[in-house]
């Protein structure tokens, strides 16, 4: 089954450029790690350091299964040949 992801109303994908993120244990919460997420809503909102920010709070399992995640697919990323170009 293929992913499907939000669109706007052009029937893109909004994406935003990551600036920064913060991890740290919470153990007030319980088992929980907190994920604070900086980002811009486009390149000007980047260069000029105009962030919004999200926190996630995720158990164990959830950071296990995210940083496995970002993993596999950067390391199938890396695997890609660059476009239009060769392998030498």
């Amino acid at each position: 089954m293929a992913t499907r992801f939000e669109t706007d109303s052009s029937g893109k994908v909004p994406t935003f450029a990551l600036a920064s993120y913060t991890l740290t244990l919470a153990p007030a919460l319980g088992e929980v790690l907190l994920l604070r997420v900086d980002f811009a809503e486009d390149l000007a909102a980047l260069q000029a350091e105009r962030f919004h920010q999200v926190t996630f709070a995720l158990s164990p399992a959830q950071a296990l299964s995210i940083a496995d995640g970002l993993q596999k697919a950067a390391e199938k990323l890396q695997a890609l040949p660059p476009p239009g170009g060769h392998v030498n």
